[in-house]
């Protein structure tokens, strides 16, 4: 958890290699008010770490990290449909971009 008042970064750590391209398109940090913070993305070595460091410093406030559902690991598993399949739907439309989010909160394993 970062300080208040500091600029230290938050850092999302996977399992396995996520796309660098994917990291920094489909992972947002917004503010109590759901504005995007602003700031600058490093994606970690091996492309398993994503670390923000805000352009402001933290306040004393709710922050949430926000998922888009596409994000996808290196063999196409999604957020919206993780182990999907060829099989087409009976409509044959895709699944809408969804969003996934959790509360920005203290966790020892998180950072």
């Amino acid at each position: 958890m970062p300080e208040v008042d500091s600029r230290q970064p938050v850092t999302l750590k996977f399992d396995e290699p996520i796309d660098h391209t994917m990291l920094n398109r489909v992972i947002q940090v917004r503010d109590q008010s759901k504005a995007i913070l602003m700031g600058q993305v490093t994606v970690g070595e091996g492309e398993t770490a994503r670390a923000f460091e805000p352009s402001q410093p933290w306040k004393s406030e709710a922050y949430a990290i926000v998922l888009g559902a596409t994000l996808e690991d290196l063999a196409g598993n999604s957020l919206a449909r993780p182990f999907e399949t060829i099989e087409e739907t009976e409509t044959n439309q895709s699944v809408p971009n969804q969003k996934m989010k959790g509360p920005l909160s203290p966790n020892p394993d998180f950072c």
